[in-house]
């Protein structure tokens, strides 16, 4: 009987613990491409992030998602700002967020994103020109999984552009220590409602 009651009260404890464990909103995962869809986006695009969205709240109304270009530590220009409604009759599909960057000139960038799900998709094209020109550059996600919270804008991935030897990144610093330490940084960033 005591074997018993230590079990039971083993489970309930147990139980307690998984209950605990904190969900997100939603969580964006770099997507596991096939070699087909690598080649792709490959031929497409000098830099790109694809990411695909599991949604766990039934609040979402709306993805929002933003490119922004900071250069010398202040942001130049909003380059992708567009968003897309998640109505009942979506919340059961499947998301994936892409953002491609291609160099037309050492000045002229093209960036084209998109939302896909099942039910459709929704493609915007942006341009940007500069003045500056940079030698160097890496492309970077946050973090292989990164959790989303409804109301907050979340950096997702950037682009380090520079004119020193060398880029290093660290998945512990924030991405204002990117703006802050180079020439010209892009973040590309996930905004749920």
């Amino acid at each position: 009987m005591r074997k018993l009651i230590v079990l039971a009260v083993f489970l309930v404890i147990l139980t307690a613990c998984q209950q605990q464990e904190e969900t997100f909103d939603a969580v964006a995962k770099e997507a596991e491409l096939i070699d087909f869809e690598i080649s792709m986006v490959d031929i497409s695009s000098d830099s790109s992030f694809v990411y695909d969205l599991e949604l766990n709240n039934e609040a979402i109304n709306s993805l929002h998602k933003t490119v922004e270009y900071y250069e010398n530590g202040e942001l130049v220009k909003t380059i992708v700002d567009s968003s897309t409604r998640i109505t009942d009759y979506d919340k059961e599909d499947d998301y994936r967020v892409v953002v491609l960057q291609n160099n037309v000139t050492e000045k002229q960038q093209n960036w084209t994103s998109a939302f896909f799900s099942n039910s459709g998709s929704a493609v915007t094209k942006a341009n940007l020109v500069r003045e500056s020109e940079f030698n160097s550059s890496l492309h970077s996600g946050v973090s292989p999984e990164i959790n989303l919270t409804i109301g907050e804008k979340t950096p997702i991935a950037f682009i380090i552009e520079t004119n020193k030897n060398s880029i290093s990144t660290n998945s512990e610093q924030p991405i204002n220590h990117y703006i802050d330490r180079y020439e010209a940084v892009y973040v590309f960033s996930i905004e749920l409602n």
